[in-house]
């Protein structure tokens, strides 16, 4: 990993020069001693610029999180103002937040404040959605509205999680000031979430107001809100609901469709099974899967399938039996035709699986698999439209594409992809640059809604490592993408001997669900290879 500055040690040495014998009077000594003995490890760890070292004290700030008291909230509080590391500051603003009183909730906005680069202020948001103290939140849900604008927006944020309706006026106020404006689309576009999420008759002519919006990134905030309002009004919502579900954007559609799947609206059952007859993939998988948790049954993909359904389901009538043939990648279906997959070329994936082939050779042959189904059948409903488009990413410590950009999947162009993949997939070597892996499949590959990534570690150089901010940042590049992250775990369960301590298997996996999570993805840990096919 890059080199940690000397002068970064320097300034936060004497950070806890100053706070040494101050930082604790008062507390429980038993908490005192925890608090004293993470700062001094921190402290320690700082002169040492391998990764092994790095990872220790991380933790340590994390360790701090879950230490309750006022002597390390003020420490975590510390390490956000003075670390000069992006990695020292996020996992020290996210640990701290269960413990936020007001005075540190105002402390945060301030730091943020200064430097407010979209990490930060994503991570800001995180925090404040973990406030329990009354008095914070009473705070966040009035003064903090009224602020700076990166502490209006990590407010917004929060807002979405707490939900609370003593903010209702000013977050009105806030959509009232920024919707106008384009630039400032992202502040309008949480406090719609945040008025949802809040919820009445208060906000609901606000809501469909929204939904006709110029900004389709407002209209996709509405569409994620919309449907939860109580009581279903067939009046108001249901039209709009119909609109959004007609939307020129995909995404809207889509995010219209699962909204209603969420709130289990059976009413909007014919208007969703619409959606099937899309060209795009991804828009027929999610209408399939809304109406397969409306109903409790699978009956394909035709919509006058369920459509009939629907006229008769108070009656006994054959169903027809759905089916699908789609491709798999790990047991995950291939539920789209705009697909991306990031492979993981790490010298650990060339340890050996066992008594199998190398890691790399597995996931060679997996990719390979897959690879060869992607050009479109000439039947069947999975694929109505255009070919579809695809592209690769590997990483170590460098980050190398296939193509510049999504290519149709054709025969020639599978032919080629498979070549490059027998080449590059031979000696995996170096570290593991995912941010920057992640950060190159949104940046180049604008029409893909659907990644495949494939690792069998955390990372472990770039800039950030820690994986708060890897999810800061796909929260942030995904806000509006909406791309769909299924991950792969690709890692033996009980063998330490291939480097990895079993604490670093659980950190993997915990990593790899909360990406899969945040982006309506499936994660698989692969523990054996896949039965060859």
């Amino acid at each position: 990993m890059k080199a940690v500055a000397t002068t970064v040690c320097l300034v936060v040495l004497s950070l806890f020069a100053c706070v040494r014998g101050t930082a604790w009077s008062g507390e429980n000594r038993a908490l005192a001693a925890q608090v004293e003995a993470l700062r001094t490890q921190y402290e320690s760890l700082l002169k040492f610029r391998d990764f092994s070292s790095f990872s220790k004290r991380m933790q340590a700030i994390r360790d701090l999180g879950n230490v309750r008291c006022p002597a390390s909230r003020d420490l975590l509080v510390r390490i956000a103002d003075k670390a000069k590391l992006i990695d020292d500051q996020v996992v020290a603003i996210i640990s701290v937040g269960p413990q936020l009183d007001t005075k540190c909730a105002k402390k945060l906005g301030t730091i943020v404040g200064r430097r407010p680069t979209d990490v930060l202020v994503e991570v800001l948001g995180e925090s404040y959605a973990q406030i329990e103290d009354k008095s914070a939140l009473t705070w966040l849900a009035t003064e903090a509205l009224e602020g700076r604008r990166s502490t209006v927006e990590a407010a917004l944020s929060a807002q979405y999680v707490h939900g609370d309706a003593r903010a209702v006026q000013r977050v009105r106020d806030v959509y009232a000031r920024y919707a106008p404006h384009k630039k400032h689309v992202a502040i309008a576009y949480a406090a719609v979430r945040a008025l949802g999420s809040i919820g009445g008759q208060r906000v609901r002519p606000y809501i469909l107001r929204a939904a006709g919006h110029a900004d389709w990134r407002i209209r996709l905030a509405c569409a994620d809100v919309l449907a939860r309002q109580k009581p279903f009004d067939e009046v108001n919502i249901a039209p709009t609901l119909t609109k959004l579900l007609n939307d020129d954007e995909q995404v809207v559609r889509q995010a219209a469709a699962q909204g209603i799947g969420l709130a289990k609206l059976a009413e909007m059952v014919p208007e969703v099974a619409a959606l099937l007859v899309e060209p795009n993939t991804r828009t027929r998988a999610v209408a399939h899967e809304v109406l397969r948790s409306i109903s409790g049954k699978d009956i394909g993909f035709d919509p006058e399938d369920w459509i009939n359904w629907w006229n008769n389901r108070s009656a006994e009538v054959a169903l027809p039996k759905g089916s699908s043939s789609v491709a798999t990648y790990y047991g995950v279906g291939v539920n789209s035709d705009r697909l991306l997959f990031i492979v993981d070329l790490s010298g650990s994936m060339a340890f050996p699986w066992g008594q199998d082939d190398t890691r790399i050779v597995v996931a060679r042959d997996e990719l390979t698999r897959v690879l060869k189904r992607l050009p479109p059948r000439k039947s069947g409903p999975e694929r109505l439209g255009p070919p579809p488009l695809f592209n690769l990413i590997v990483f170590s410590d460098k980050v190398k594409a296939w193509r510049k950009g999504e290519t149709e999947a054709t025969g020639e162009s599978v032919d080629q992809a498979l070549q490059w993949v027998s080449k590059n997939f031979e000696a995996p070597r170096g570290g593991t640059y995912m941010h920057a892996a992640l950060e190159k499949a949104f940046r180049e590959n604008p029409r893909i809604d659907t990644i495949f990534l494939l690792t069998d570690g955390l990372a472990t150089d770039g800039t950030p490592i820690v994986p708060e901010a890897i999810l800061a940042s796909v929260n942030i590049w995904n806000r509006y993408r909406r791309v769909v992250i299924h991950t792969v775990a690709l890692t033996l369960e009980e063998l330490d001997k291939t480097g990895q301590p079993k604490r670093d298997l659980a950190e993997i996996k915990k990593f790899m669900r909360q990406v899969a999570t945040v982006t309506g993805g499936e994660s698989r840990v692969v523990t054996k290879p896949p039965r060859k096919r």
